[in-house]
């Protein structure tokens, strides 16, 4: 082997390494920890991404094939190397005698929705479809489809263990807004408005009819606004710490437009999870918050405190029932900003749950589930 063609495949591992931190291998079962090197390689097929054309990896020759299993499992060893393989990461699938208590995270399908030629991507519980077939099916009850809308700078994956725990008759969505997460564009919305559109179009594609929908932060404004606009589409909100959002002031949306300009790290607040969480959560906090850019976050800010700003102190009216949810663990300020907005809507209702603050949908996901089930019962 000349030295130019060890180049060309040095060259070629590498390109290889970063990819696979832009597509699907490492989604939302990626814990910092990578499974069985095995598993990577001859894992079930995801959601492709719509940058990558169709059939792309087959266009490598033998040669680039064993490169880039091997370039995979380097990068595995480099990641464990602390951490020696014994046996426990392997999936529950594969343990004959495992008794799933919920949905397998890893498992959960993944599909691209296009929208006026925009890729958005969709995960959803059940069974895989075929990329133009939505997840639900037409025989699905009212009520018992759960939509749910991230907060800002974050990306549907933060619903992943919530989605897990839904009954089996439940069919859970979330998406990932235009500019966040693995959704196309390189811009984001730049009103709530817009973003309840979007949500109402996603909503129609997948043929749900009056959905439960769960706004995290930012999201329960988009699902406030979503059923101010269309309250006949909608079976119930669930508007989990919607507190904080309320809460963003000019500091927090300079200290954003400076990450932006490259004058300043992007900030990570432990405040956001409760003081026992461990470090897998602490770690997991972290990994959700970097994966869109900070310039989508800047938008969404600016865009949740223009909403906050318009609303008012005004009274409001909504068809479907309403309930807030906050964690124990967040700060009295932000209690009492949500239960400040709760008190402005007629009906409403508002409960907090302990061993959580503002990530209430991987901190308590299970407790997050009966609460969606009670306003699914008075749907």
């Amino acid at each position: 082997m000349t030295d130019e063609d060890a180049a060309h495949k040095s060259r070629a591992a590498t390109l290889v390494l970063r990819a696979s931190y832009r597509t699907p291998l490492y989604g939302a079962g990626f814990r910092g920890t990578l499974p069985d090197p095995k598993h990577l390689i001859h894992r079930r097929p995801q959601a492709a991404h719509p940058n990558v054309a169709a059939g792309s990896p087959k266009v490598c020759n033998q040669d680039v094939d064993i490169l880039v299993n091997s370039a995979i499992l380097a990068l595995a060893k480099v990641c464990v190397r602390d951490e020696p393989h014994t046996g426990e990461s392997q999936s529950r699938a594969t343990q004959p005698n495992a008794q799933p208590t919920r949905r397998n995270i890893s498992d959960m399908p993944e599909k691209y929705l296009r929208r006026d030629g925009l890729p958005l991507l969709l995960r959803h519980t059940g069974k895989t479809t075929l990329p133009e077939e939505p997840p639900t099916t037409p025989t699905q009850a009212a009520g018992t489809t759960v939509l749910c809308l991230h907060d800002a700078g974050l990306q549907s994956s933060i619903f992943s263990d919530l989605m897990s725990c839904l009954p089996d008759h439940y069919v859970g969505l979330s998406f990932d807004l235009p500019g966040h997460g693995r959704s196309g564009s390189l811009d984001a919305l730049s009103s709530i408005e817009e973003m309840a559109d979007t949500a109402h179009w996603v909503s129609q594609w997948c043929r749900v009819e009056r959905p439960i929908v769960v706004g995290h932060g930012m999201g329960a404004l988009v699902a406030l606004e979503w059923a101010r606009a269309q309250s006949e589409a909608i079976g119930g909100l669930l508007l989990c710490g919607i507190g904080r959002t309320l809460g963003i002031d000019d500091e927090t949306i300079e200290t954003m437009r400076r990450v932006t300009r490259g004058k300043a790290p992007r900030p990570f607040d432990p405040s956001r999870l409760a003081k026992d969480a461990g470090p897998d959560l602490m770690k997991r906090a972290y990994m959700e918050g970097i994966q869109t850019d900070p310039r989508a976050t800047l938008v969404d800010f600016e865009a949740s405190r223009r909403f906050s700003d318009e609303t008012g102190e005004a009274e409001l009216e909504f068809a479907c029932p309403i309930r807030f949810i906050d964690g124990a663990a967040e700060s009295h300020a932000t209690r009492e900003r949500s239960k400040g907005f709760a008190k402005r809507i007629a009906g409403s209702s508002i409960e907090s749950i302990d061993g959580a603050a503002h990530y209430l949908p991987f901190e308590q996901p299970k407790s997050l589930t009966e609460e969606i089930q009670r306003i699914s019962e008075a749907a």
